[in-house]
This record gives structure tokens, sequence and C-alpha cells, in this order.
């Protein structure tokens, strides 16, 4: 849910890029409304991930290095991004080329992290098994 909210955003941006002051502002609440969620489901997951990870501190510490990462860069670019088309709607696309660059690297690094939780969830199970 909240990656999908992250990305409608910008692409509403995109295609409005000369959006009223008043749309970008009910856009900036469903950012800042869809964060305060984020922060209450990441801090539960964080300790679901102690619990069922315990062996692997490290992927715990990778979880809490998305989180970080999320809360001061990316839910604030595209808060920048909703305002910043107001004064200087040209340059809307750069911004959100460098929230699109955003959003792919956290896609990446979350699914470098989901790797490694599968592959450790797979060496428990064999070790299990055996």
């Amino acid at each position: 849910m909240h990656n999908a909210t992250i990305r409608t955003v910008p692409r509403a941006l995109e295609r409005e890029p000369r959006m009223s002051k008043g749309s970008r502002d009910k856009l900036a609440l469903t950012l800042r409304e869809d964060q305060h969620g984020w922060d209450v489901e990441s801090q539960i997951l964080h300790q679901k991930l102690s619990i069922y990870f315990a062996d692997h501190p490290d992927i715990v510490e990778e979880f809490d290095a998305f989180i970080q990462k999320r809360a001061v860069t990316t839910y604030h670019q595209i808060e920048a991004s909703v305002y910043n088309g107001l004064d200087e709607p040209a340059s809307a696309h750069q911004w959100n080329a460098h929230t699109y660059q955003l959003l792919d690297q956290e896609s990446i690094s979350l699914a470098k992290l989901l790797s490694r939780m599968t592959k450790a969830i797979e060496e428990a199970y064999k070790g299990a098994v055996q």
C-alpha cells in the first residue's frame, strides 16, 4: 500500500504539472497520512523481524537502514516535488525524475533484503529437516 501511495504522487504531478495549490495540498496530506501509517507499520515489521530473524541481526539492521533512508529522503523528496511545481512548473519533470530514481533505488534495496530473508528461511528449513 505505501509503495503505491508514494508512487502515485509523482505520477499525479506528471499527469498534471500545473496542478492547483488546493490539489497539491490534498496530495501532500495524502502523503503525510501515508508516512504516518508507514511509520507505525514499519515499527511492527521491525518487531516481527527481530523475532523471526533473531539469528540474523544483519537483516534487521538492513531493514532499519531502509526505514531510516525512506524517512529522511523519500517522503521529503516527494513532498518537495508536490510544492516545487507551484513556483517552477518547468522544473517539475526534473524533480519527478529524481523522485523516481529514489523509488527505484528503494525497490532494489527492498528486493535484495527480501532475497536475503528468503535465503535465511530456506537455510533454517533445511537445517530443521535434516
